[in-house]
């Protein structure tokens, strides 16, 4: 199997308004996981699309907590990632309620530099809590 250059994935969610709701990306050698399904072990409300060619690792929960039983470190390792991802989660909800358009604009941009070109628009938009047109007059004013 070949390696693409570049890969990405979106966690997104379809809501009442049958509009998709980006919550996350993954760039190279990042994870993504609608995590909270995973260790509840209850259906996910979420999706995750590659973007692009990747190579994915899946996980059985059963072998996973084997897996984290058997290695303390990879542990350690794993809770430090996912105490990251939470802090990150939390900063873009406070950047979407309390940040203007053009600073949540410069702060994805800088987030994902190689990413910002190679998906369309409407992701973006949905990303950072904006409309299509708010998100093409911050990047004209830019």
């Amino acid at each position: 199997m070949a390696k693409a250059a570049f890969c990405s994935l979106r966690l997104f969610r379809i809501g009442d308004d049958k509009q998709e709701h980006e919550m996350r990306f993954a760039i190279e050698n990042w994870w993504i996981s609608d995590f909270t399904s995973f260790m509840s072990s209850q259906p996910s409300i979420y999706y995750i699309e590659a973007l692009e060619g990747s190579e994915l690792i899946r996980f059985y929960k059963e072998k996973w907590d084997q897996l984290l039983a058997a290695s303390p470190n990879f542990k350690r390792i794993i809770e430090e990632l996912t105490a990251k991802d939470f802090e990150a989660h939390q900063n873009r909800i406070f950047s979407n309620i309390s940040e203007p358009a053009a600073v949540r604009y410069e702060k994805f941009v800088r987030q994902y530099p190689t990413l910002y070109n190679r998906i369309p628009l409407y992701m973006a938009a949905s990303f950072l809590g904006l409309t299509t047109e708010t998100l093409s007059r911050v990047e004209a004013g830019r």
